[in-house]
């Protein structure tokens, strides 16, 4: 129930409040719910974390996966998350929306071929156009693409296109990593200390702030 949802919230901002290195995110690609729902739900968390004073960052999800390009699509239960997202509001200013965008054929990131060269930038600007317009931005929370010459421009061209709209786009995430991942064709873990190919696409577009120290 939404209630519990949102006391959950509420007891883990009374938790972390104090420490600005931690984020929220709400849930991850919440589903099989109407989109109202979700985001009647999204709110009462949204507000029940500020109702203790926490000003830490919020990323909110859409419905249905939270697809970059699925946003304007009512097949995810419903209503669009673009009719109904833009409702929710946040008394501290500091949220974001989360989306996930995978370059392969339906989206899903189980393919290692991508669409095409162009597709990063085209799953992308109609939801940029929509931050824009209703003023608000958004993390890409997860990007993944195969190791081929064709995801590489289309990986890289996301990137730039991200870069060139960062008055809505706060960041993004590439996924995966870690060792659990075994050869799983997204996983940026090292193979035998060699870096996985998509490590060189990312490479220009990393903070040199954030980059591991020798």
């Amino acid at each position: 129930p939404i209630a519990a949802f949102a006391d959950f919230w509420r007891r883990v901002a009374l938790q972390f409040k104090d420490n600005p290195r931690v984020q929220f995110g709400l849930v991850n690609e919440p589903r099989e719910m109407p989109t109202e729902t979700w985001g009647q739900a999204a709110q009462a968390a949204v507000d029940a974390i500020r109702a203790t004073g926490a000003k830490n960052l919020i990323t909110l999800p859409g419905n249905g996966y939270t697809g970059a390009w699925s946003w304007f699509e009512s097949k995810w239960y419903g209503t669009p998350n673009a009719d109904v997202m833009g409702r929710v509001t946040d008394p501290g200013d500091n949220m974001v929306f989360e989306v996930h965008q995978y370059l392969d054929k339906d989206g899903s990131g189980t393919n290692a071929s991508c669409v095409s060269a162009e597709i990063g930038v085209e799953r992308l600007k109609r939801f940029t156009e929509w931050l824009r317009k209703h003023k608000r931005r958004a993390l890409l929370g997860e990007l993944g693409g195969g190791a081929n010459a064709v995801c590489e421009k289309a990986v890289v061209g996301a990137l730039k296109y991200m870069e060139a709209n960062a008055d809505v786009w706060t960041g993004w995430l590439w996924w995966a990593g870690g060792p659990t991942w075994g050869d799983y064709f997204l996983s940026l873990e090292p193979d035998g200390g060699k870096d996985k190919p998509q490590m060189r696409w990312l490479q220009p577009f990393l903070s040199p702030a954030a980059a591991p120290r020798p």
